[in-house]
């Protein structure tokens, strides 16, 4: 007797949404070095190089089989590092830039208070930078309700500060017996 196995449908495999252009093209890349480390040998060409440098230098997508294509990605994703820690090492320069400005206008009278409050705020220093603490404490029902008790012992100068909520006050006119033409 043989036995019949079905089919498996195909089921289409969409990209995760909220995973951006980079993050997809640093998977792909330590995918690809995961793969040549466990045996799978790729070289990464001057075709694939020119490729990369195209998608680096145009700013466009990566498409599907570029990805695919383990020397782009690699070295796409290289080009990509390269110009992030650039932007941070420019980041750097031009903050380093903007504190030795300040320090040289501080010797300047009339504009010493100024710098020496910029220079404060800056957050290596952070001397004049505005702060709000939020302290939060958690406290049960039964400790809230005898710290008011105790608050209130204290404002009446009462020995027992023991109380009864009052009983709902009920209105002294019933809306639905208003005419309004009489008070019109």
């Amino acid at each position: 007797m043989t036995e019949i196995v079905p089919p498996l449908e195909r089921v289409p495999i969409e990209p995760l949404p909220h995973i951006s252009e980079r993050e997809r093209i640093h998977a792909a890349a330590q995918t690809a070095v995961s793969l040549m480390q466990l045996g799978d040998d790729f070289e990464i060409t001057p075709y694939d190089e020119d490729i990369a440098r195209s998608i680096f230098t145009s700013g466009r997508a990566v498409t599907r089989t570029e990805m695919q294509m383990p020397g782009v990605v690699v070295k796409l994703n290289a080009l990509l590092d390269e110009y992030d820690y650039a932007l941070i090492k420019d980041a750097d320069r031009i903050r380093n830039y903007v504190i030795n400005r300040l320090l040289e206008e501080s010797t300047d009278p009339k504009k010493s208070l100024r710098a020496l409050e910029l220079l404060g705020k800056v957050a290596a220093v952070d001397v004049f930078v505005e702060r709000k603490e939020v302290m939060l404490t958690h406290q049960t029902t039964q400790d809230i309700e005898n710290r008011l008790k105790d608050s209130l012992a204290i404002l009446l100068n009462a020995e027992d500060a023991s109380f009864e909520p009052a009983p709902p006050r009920q209105p002294a006119v019933n809306v639905s017996d208003i005419d309004l033409d009489d008070v019109l």
